[in-house]
């Protein structure tokens, strides 16, 4: 590839091995090694989404409405498709989360894990890879605007 290209053999390894991070190619080291195509996964699909969503530097607004567009054809699939043990997770994730809020814990995270769990009840893989994605940076904005500390009364 350097000679066909004319550039150096270290610009190709640096090219393979972002290739490589966006989950495109493995690299393989040792005498049977090398770049070899990846097999296609949609964790690839999702970095590379959560990656354009945050260089787009999208609001907690437009985040919100995203949401508010998707999750709810999200949840009719799931409760067509869900099966008795999907359920069942469902309802536990669903008893953590209170538990949290009754000892005033951190209930965001059982929150979204209850969110990607439906959108995996879906049985649908683009919904399922979007949901997570936003559900991913729904999790970097609100960690960056969460107040873990108790806010003074009377203020």
């Amino acid at each position: 590839m350097a000679k066909k290209f004319k550039t150096s053999r270290v610009s190709v390894r640096e090219v393979d091995r972002g290739v490589e991070e966006v989950g495109l190619l493995v690299i393989r080291r040792g005498a049977d090694g090398g770049a070899f195509i990846a097999e296609p996964d949609h964790n690839s699909v999702q970095r590379s989404l959560l990656l354009l969503l945050q260089l787009g530097r999208t609001s907690h607004q437009e985040l919100t409405e995203a949401r508010l567009l998707i999750e709810p054809p999200i949840a009719r699939l799931a409760a067509r498709r869900a099966g008795p043990e999907e359920i069942a997770r469902l309802k536990t994730l669903l008893e953590r989360q209170e538990a949290a809020l009754a000892r005033k814990g951190h209930f965001r995270g059982h929150s979204l894990r209850f969110h990607r769990a439906v959108a995996e009840c879906a049985r649908n893989l683009p919904l399922l890879t979007l949901m997570n994605s936003l559900a991913d940076l729904t999790l970097e904005i609100v960690t960056v605007i969460d107040t873990p500390r108790p806010v003074k009364q009377g203020i």
